[in-house]
């Protein structure tokens, strides 16, 4: 029942606000920045309407260690689809997502990805992962934050552990950009809905905001390897619970 309530909650806000996704394709080019903002807005509340029909219960800690005066690039693990649905209404107002390309094909969700300034890529295509790793440097040197699940797909184990590799070419997002990376562990998003799909139950999650890491700061080795160093962080942070 929820499922199918989510659904329908969804069909029937893209529906209404066809008439605003025609002005975000005839604005983007001319205001980006003001598109962005008017659709990550709507957008976090849609997620946040959709957890509350799906019965989530969350648990937040760490959001004090975001810091205020500089974009972050946010790193966490990849459980679920609502992994994004949980995190997104949490981040500062102006934070680009990494996702496949995939789901830009999808009829009105690309389009309002592409409004939300989504940085969608080919994981195959590696002029396509350049280009993506390209414009997150360039959001992380404006103003804008970016958050990546660099295992690159949701992991399937039934326990929160061990973790799918982390890929080292997204922390070229750090790296080229000076920002730091705030560590973000998710537990519980898979007993939303992947544990027992195609339906959506109630389920009690929890999100840890790391400590900023400052790349420049690590010891040689752990530089030249952010994502070995990044996924150990938050496998500890996982088994703190």
């Amino acid at each position: 029942m929820r499922t199918i309530l989510i659904i329908l909650y969804l069909a029937v806000y893209i529906i209404v606000h066809l008439p605003l996704l025609a002005y975000f394709k005839s604005e983007k080019k001319k205001d980006p920045a003001k598109v962005q903002q008017m659709a990550q807005v709507r957008v976090a509340k849609v997620f946040r309407v959709m957890c509350a029909i799906a019965g989530v219960k969350a648990s937040v800690t760490g959001l004090e260690n975001i810091p205020e005066d500089t974009p972050v690039l946010f790193i966490g693990n990849h459980r679920s689809f609502f992994d994004i649905f949980i995190t997104y209404p949490l981040c500062p107002p102006k934070t680009s997502y990494v996702a496949q390309d995939g789901l830009r094909k999808i009829p009105f969700i690309g389009t309002w990805g592409d409004a939300m300034g989504i940085l969608f890529f080919n994981r195959d295509d590696m002029k396509q992962a350049l280009k993506m790793i390209q414009a997150g440097i360039a959001c992380l040197k404006a103003d804008t934050s970016v958050f990546v699940f660099p295992e690159g797909t949701r992991s399937k184990n039934k326990s929160e552990l061990p973790l799918n590799e982390f890929k080292e070419g997204t922390f070229r997002l750090a790296t080229k950009s000076g920002r730091p990376i705030i560590p973000v562990a998710l537990t519980g998003t898979r007993d939303i809905w992947e544990a027992h799909y195609p339906w959506a139950r109630p389920a009690y999650v929890t999100v840890k905001y790391g400590k900023p890491i400052y790349l420049n700061e690590l010891p040689e080795n752990d530089r030249k390897h952010p994502a070995g160093y990044v996924q150990h962080v938050i496998e500890e942070m996982l088994k703190e619970g």
